[in-house]
C-alpha cells in the first residue's frame, strides 16, 4: 500500500516545526518513576518506555482550551487518559487550536508537569498505511538529512541489540543479538554528518516501528558507562522526524509491537547506535 498524498506536504510542513524540540541543556539525573501516574502505561505494552523518559510524542485530539492549557486524548494504545498541556501560547500557530482539532504534541515533563515543546495541527489522513512486507530480520535504519538540496545516499545504521520475532512457512523463529551499551559501541565507523550544528532527518525502516525512543549523550563521554542521557524522547506516532545535534550519539530503539502479528508475522525491538559530526 501507499502512503497517502498528503503525507509528503505534510513532512515538510512539519521540519519547519519540529526546530522548536530540540534537546539541550545539562544531563539530567533518572527518574525514580517512567512517568506520573496519570500517563503511565502497562510496562509489558510499552517496554521501550522503561527508564528515563523527559518527552514525549503523540497524537492527540484536543478536548478543552483554557488560557495557557489544554486537556489532551493521546490517541495512542496505552495512553487513552486525558492530559493536561501547559505553555501553549506563543507557540507557532497557537491561534489556531480548537477543541476537537487532532494534533501532534511533543510535550517534556517537568515535576509531574506537561510542558508543550510543540503543538502542530494535523490534516487527519497523516496514519501511514504499512506496506505488505514480512521483515525476516531486524531491518537496518537509513537516515536522510533533510536540508540538502540534492539527497544523496542515506546514511545507513546496521541493528545493534535486538529482538526479533517472525513466522516462516508455519515455523516461529525467535533472534535475540545483544552489543556492547552505546557509549561503547560508537567510534567503529563511519559518523552521521549534521549541516551545522543541528539538522533535521527522516528515517526509514522499510515498515516504520510503532514506538521510537530516541537516546542522546554528549560525545565527550565516548567509552563511560557511568554517565546518563541528555536527554530522551518517546515517539508514539509513526515516522517523526528526528533533529540531530553535531558531536552527539544516538540510540535509536524502535519497536515493532506484537499486536497484529496474526497478519504481518513478525514483532520485535531493535537498538540503532551512531555518532554525529
Amino acid at each position: 500500500m501507499e502512503r497517502k498524498g498528503t503525507f509528503i506536504l505534510w513532512m515538510i510542513f512539519l521540519a519547519v516545526g519540529v526546530m522548536l524540540s530540540g534537546c539541550t541543556g545539562a544531563q539530567q539525573e533518572r527518574a525514580g518513576e517512567d512517568l506520573p501516574s496519570d500517563m503511565a502505561a502497562d510496562p509489558a505494552e510499552t517496554p521501550v518506555l522503561s527508564g528515563l523518559v523527559n518527552r514525549v510524542g503523540v497524537w492527540a485530539d484536543i478536548q478543552k482550551i483554557s488560557g495557557d492549557q489544554m486537556k489532551i486524548r493521546p490517541d495512542t494504545d496505552g495512553l487513552s487518559e486525558e492530559l493536561t498541556v501547559a505553555g501553549i501560547q506563543g507557540l507557532p500557530d497557537a491561534e489556531q487550536f480548537r477543541e476537537g482539532m487532532k494534533v501532534q504534541v511533543l510535550m517534556e515533563e517537568q515535576g509531574g508537569t506537561y510542558l508543550a515543546r510543540e503543538v502542530i495541527p494535523l490534516a487527519g489522513d497523516e496514519e501511514l498505511a504499512d506496506q505488505d512486507i514480512l521483515l525476516t530480520e531486524a531491518p537496518v535504519l537509513e537516515l536522510t538529512d533533510l536540508a540538502l538540496s540534492v539527497v544523496g545516499h542515506p546514511y545507513e545504521v546496521m541493528p545493534g541489540s535486538h529482538t526479533w520475532n517472525v513466522e516462516k512457512n508455519g515455523q516461529m523463529e525467535s533472534m535475540v543479538a545483544c552489543g556492547s551499551e552505546p557509549l561503547e559501541a560508537v567510534g567503529r565507523g563511519e559518523r552521521l554528518e549534521v549541516s551545522g550544528e543541528t539538522g533535521i532527518f527522516s528515517f526509514s525502516t522499510k515498515i516504520a516501528p510503532d514506538i521510537l525512543r530516541v537516546r542522546q549523550w554528549d560525545a565527550a563521554d565516548i567509552g563511560r558507562t557511568d554517565v546518563m542521557e541528555e536527554c530522551v524522547t518517546a515517539y508514539y506516532y509513526k515516522m517523526p522526524l528526528l533533529e540531530m545535534e553535531a558531536g552527539k550519539v544516538y540510540a535509536l530503539e524502535a519497536e515493532w509491537k506484537e499486536e497484529g502479528f496474526t497478519e504481518k508475522k513478525f514483532y520485535g525491538t531493535v537498538t540503532y547506535v551512531f555518532e554525529t559530526e
